[in-house]
């Protein structure tokens, strides 16, 4: 390989390293806002909770997200909604995370008419 080939290679293992460092620095974020929306809920501070898993959830942290939608469904920090409910816990799903199927399944088995399509979100 010649040289100028070899510095092509370095700076495109440079810029990958970079946002792989972006990534991991993101995905640390997301984790503190989701810890310390765990925090401020132990200590029954429910409106701040619901801010950090609404930070940590549009990330997307799937824990913020299902913890989101428990704070919907029970109206703790938020207005009892549980369209909103519903779509949190959609969300989890969607991103893969099996944590909170028993939620939603326990949702669309209280109220139905929460998860007919037409009233998602």
């Amino acid at each position: 390989m010649n040289k100028s080939r070899i510095m092509g290679l370095v700076l495109v293992f440079s810029f990958i390293i970079g946002l792989l460092s972006v990534s991991v620095l993101a995905r640390a974020s997301d984790r503190i806002n989701f810890a310390k929306g765990i925090h401020a809920y132990n200590n029954h501070d429910y409106i701040t909770a619901a801010k950090l898993f609404k930070k940590a959830c549009d990330n997307p942290d799937s824990d913020g997200c299902g913890d989101l939608g428990a704070l919907f469904f029970n109206g703790q920090g938020v207005r009892r909604n549980l369209v909103k409910s519903y779509y949190y816990f959609y969300l989890t799903k969607e991103f893969g995370d099996i944590h909170f199927q028993g939620d939603l399944d326990q949702l669309c088995s209280e109220v139905p008419s929460v998860c007919i399509p037409s009233n998602r979100y």
